[in-house]
């Protein structure tokens, strides 16, 4: 289980809020809990259908082994969830318009579950 502190979940909020209008979403709220969620994100161990089709390509002997890449990283949960269990994992967040507030996020949660960020 991940640990989100109140000072990041805050700044999810702040970056959500200056969007929402735009974006139309009306529960914030909602929006917040499930971003925040502590619950298992990385879809090996999350999505039967992704395990499934690696296990059967790769082997579910070597998924540690196999690099991952999380394309739109977001915050870094999903990412954070593979590292935490051993996985080779590698985030790249595109959106030019969020990218300083999301990966800031995504460093201070990596070093609120301790683990070490390594930036390009």
């Amino acid at each position: 289980m991940i640990k989100i502190s109140e000072e990041i979940k805050q700044k999810v909020r702040n970056q959500i809020e200056s969007v929402a209008s735009i974006l139309g979403i009306k529960d914030i709220d909602s929006l917040i809990d499930r971003i925040c969620s502590s619950d298992e994100k990385f879809p090996y161990d999350s999505d039967k259908i992704f395990k499934s089709i690696i296990d059967a390509y790769f082997g579910s002997n070597s998924v540690k082994d196999l690099v991952y890449l999380d394309l739109g990283a977001g915050y870094g949960l999903n990412m954070l969830h593979g590292l935490l269990k051993g996985y080779n994992v590698y985030g790249v967040e595109p959106s030019p318009n969020s990218f300083k507030v999301r990966y800031a996020v995504a460093v201070d949660l990596m070093k609120e579950n301790g683990v070490k960020c390594q930036t390009y």
